[in-house]
């Protein structure tokens, strides 16, 4: 909500008390709904951030940017009343790389975390983040194909024209996209300013498809 601060603690107790916070660099999460499990794990790249200037030291390399996957479990209320895991995806900025290689490397990394008790990441209802990859291309291909189905473009059920999304102030390139699996559909996809931001920010009402 463009109107609100980012200011986290803040922002959670708007929520309310059931819901839940994690906060892991550069992967935030606030929730209403109750947060039942999470994990996390670094990508393996070894590239550097290229686009942000204020992460610049003249006297120093760019600091790297490895990329990071996450997943959070939810526990939603109505209308949906049952789990919902969520993954979130912040792939390299790097332009140089090879696209298609880097969602491979994304997906094998994920397939292999396991977490302190040896569980991996739950499938996918809602897949969500930064791709930096721009929305149409086939690599995307390579992390919406899950076993038996092709996870919907939020975009092409709730949205409507072009969507761009990154650089914020002057949008050019639809790189933060969602994806949605079977029993979920997006009523309503748009890209909004987020206030003081890089990107702008995604907006998707989810119900029971």
């Amino acid at each position: 909500r463009q109107e609100w601060p980012w200011d986290f603690d803040d922002l959670q107790s708007r929520l309310g008390a059931e819901g839940g916070m994690i906060r892991t660099w550069p992967i935030n999460v606030l929730s209403r709904w109750p947060i039942k499990r999470w994990g996390v794990t670094e990508l393996g790249f070894s590239s550097r951030v290229s686009v942000v200037e204020e992460l610049r030291d003249a006297q120093t390399e760019p600091p790297l940017d490895p990329g990071r996957a996450m997943y959070v479990e939810l526990e939603v209320g109505a209308p949906l009343n049952r789990s919902v895991v969520v993954w979130i995806i912040d792939l390299p900025s790097e332009p140089g790389l090879h696209r298609l290689r880097v969602a491979r490397q994304a997906r094998e990394r994920i397939s292999m975390w396991l977490g302190p008790d040896e569980e991996t990441f739950p499938e996918p209802d809602v897949l969500i983040g930064d791709f930096n990859i721009p929305r149409g291309s086939a690599s995307m291909w390579t992390l919406r194909r899950r076993p038996g189905y092709l996870m919907a473009d939020a975009h092409d059920q709730g949205g409507l024209g072009p969507s761009p999304s990154w650089p914020a102030s002057r949008p050019l390139l639809h790189i933060d996209q969602c994806f949605l699996a079977p029993g979920l559909r997006a009523a309503r996809y748009a890209i909004e300013d987020g206030g003081d931001t890089r990107h702008r920010m995604q907006v998707v009402d989810i119900v029971p498809d």
